[in-house]
């Protein structure tokens, strides 16, 4: 594998705490994590060993818990031979906080995040996370159902929440949520109040063909908002679908 080297600056002002460094795929896997201490010098050097060829991203995160440094991430091509000079910058940014209503017997299982509206490179910070051996951890919620976005660069946002499981056995599912029009200034927190998310309904039908009246199969079906207001959406998170069955009925949660 090659070589990655990097030296990470200081925001002038900022403390001088360590940072950790996240090393992710194009899939936006992370492939590699380590932590740089600055040792009350402005800029700290970093060498990522033995990395496979391919496409990256390279970005930093406050130490800290809550944080507010956090850098714009440096986009990578690897191929065989070694990147060496890259200097990756830290700012000052703000904190989102919230707090999830509860949904049948406890909170439910979410991910949460903040995604720049209208998107910008770098514009996307994910709630603090529990620690487990899954591929994707869910939030880390209190016992309030609160949570924190950490190291949010300055700018606008929308605060996705997507529910990872259903809310309790035998309740219905539960429908993500985006929260629009929030600001994160530098320094400061922003708090989002209590979040809640609403049960999905179920919408069941036929899809018949129009001369004959025969059941139609396998035809694709999608719900989309006939109506909404600014922040109300994201098209990140996909739409209800289904297909019809051998018998042209389908059901839309």
């Amino acid at each position: 594998g090659a070589r990655i080297s990097v030296t990470v600056l200081l925001a002038p002002g900022a403390p001088s705490r360590p940072v950790e460094l996240n090393l992710r795929d194009e899939e936006g896997r992370l492939a590699m994590s380590r932590w740089v201490s600055f040792s009350g010098e402005r800029g700290a050097p970093f060498l990522f060993e033995r990395v496979a060829p391919g496409r990256y991203s390279l970005s930093a995160r406050d130490g800290a818990y809550p944080g507010t440094l956090a850098s714009k991430p440096l986009m990578l091509v690897l191929a065989r031979s070694d990147l060496s000079g890259l200097e990756l910058a830290l700012s000052n940014g703000g904190v989102i906080s919230g707090r999830l209503a509860p949904a049948g017997q406890g909170f439910p299982r979410v991910k949460i995040r903040a995604v720049a509206d209208p998107w910008v490179q770098g514009g996307y910070f994910p709630a603090r996370q529990e620690d487990c051996e899954e591929a994707s951890c869910p939030a880390n919620l209190d016992a309030e159902g609160g949570f924190l976005i950490p190291a949010v660069l300055p700018g606008a946002y929308a605060v996705e929440i997507e529910p990872l499981s259903l809310s309790g056995k035998g309740e219905p599912p539960l429908v993500p949520l985006s929260k629009g029009g929030v600001f994160v200034s530098e320094g400061k927190l922003t708090d989002l109040g209590v979040l809640r998310l609403n049960s999905a309904v179920a919408l069941t039908g036929r899809v018949r063909d129009a001369v004959s009246g025969a059941p139609l199969a396998n035809i694709p079906l999608s719900a989309r908002p006939s109506a909404r207001g600014p922040g109300q959406y994201s098209g990140r998170i996909p739409l209800p679908s289904a297909r019809t069955d051998s018998g042209g009925s389908y059901t839309l949660h």
